[in-house]
């Protein structure tokens, strides 16, 4: 996977791949709506929300189960995204992923 213009595998890297997948995901609602020209803070009220604001996730918890089944209901496509993993090596490796992530 490429971070920040280096290549890391898993191997000793597994924490910083999770860190840069979550970090994307927490920023690609965000991003698609400012895409899209929806301004959150204008469309939403979110007072009392500071986590949501923030782009952190910490009162989420998720569970292993949780993710590996919304691994597996991921769309086929057989691009690759920035990082250069395709959604089926993903699903392929689903507990591995789900591991990482949960």
């Amino acid at each position: 996977m490429e971070i920040e213009g280096k290549m890391y595998n898993v191997n000793g890297f597994g924490g910083k791949i999770a860190n840069e997948f979550n970090q994307y995901f927490n920023d690609l609602p965000r991003k698609q709506l400012a895409e899209n020209g929806i301004d959150i803070e204008e469309e939403t009220d979110t007072a009392g929300m500071e986590d949501m604001k923030s782009g952190n996730l910490n009162s989420l918890e998720l569970n292993v189960q949780d993710v590996e089944k919304a691994i597996h209901m991921l769309k086929n496509k057989k691009f690759t995204g920035q990082d250069g993993v395709s959604v089926n090596s993903i699903k392929n490796n689903a507990h591995f992923f789900a591991k990482l992530l949960a």
